[in-house]
């Protein structure tokens, strides 16, 4: 019975030295996803709620990011993206913000007859960036796909209008494969 014991208690060991050496794949929140010094919202902290510094603005980030999401889900997608993209200008290095903002955006941008071309480019870029630097695998997927979804879109506007006489905005100014 002992001897059990001991040998059970060798094989746990055995597989947590094991786990721990394996190397990990990519950190909490990513310190890729910064936006590159991008301002994202003209709208300034709002230190007398928040109060002043980092914890304060984390703080106002997280708060807008929750009130975005629900925005988002209840379809008032111009509230929603204006609360997100301060979320993401005062936390930049957070994800989450940046997933919720550009899905925000994509939802727009799926729900408009005529999707504002300026949008559209903000929301491919925006899922590139998640795709390209984002720690979590499945977000990095979901980046993927939207960029993809989005540029075809924007590919489809552009040959719309190209057959209609009118010049693509996004084509031209903003082209994905430039991003």
């Amino acid at each position: 019975m002992i001897e059990k014991s001991f040998w059970s208690q060798a094989v746990l060991l055995t597989g947590l030295v094991l786990l721990c050496s394996l190397p990990a794949l990519a950190d909490a929140i990513s310190p890729a996803i910064t936006g590159d010094g991008k301002q994202y919202s003209k709208d300034v902290a709002n230190t007398a709620y928040f109060g002043t510094g980092i914890s304060g603005r984390l703080t106002e980030a997280s708060n807008l990011r929750f009130e975005g999401e629900q925005e988002t889900a209840a379809a008032n997608y111009d509230i929603a993206i204006k609360k997100l993209a301060k979320a993401v200008q005062l936390d930049p290095a957070d994800p989450t913000g940046h997933i919720l903002y550009a899905r925000a955006i994509s939802a727009k941008v799926r729900s408009s007859r005529s999707p504002d071309p300026t949008l559209l480019a903000l929301g491919i870029q925006e899922w590139k960036l998640i795709w390209h630097h984002d720690a979590d695998l499945l977000e990095q997927v979901e980046g993927r796909r939207e960029t993809r979804s989005l540029s075809n879109l924007a590919k489809a506007i552009a040959k719309q209008q190209k057959e209609h006489g009118v010049e693509s905005q996004v084509a031209t100014k903003d082209s994905p494969k430039k991003l």
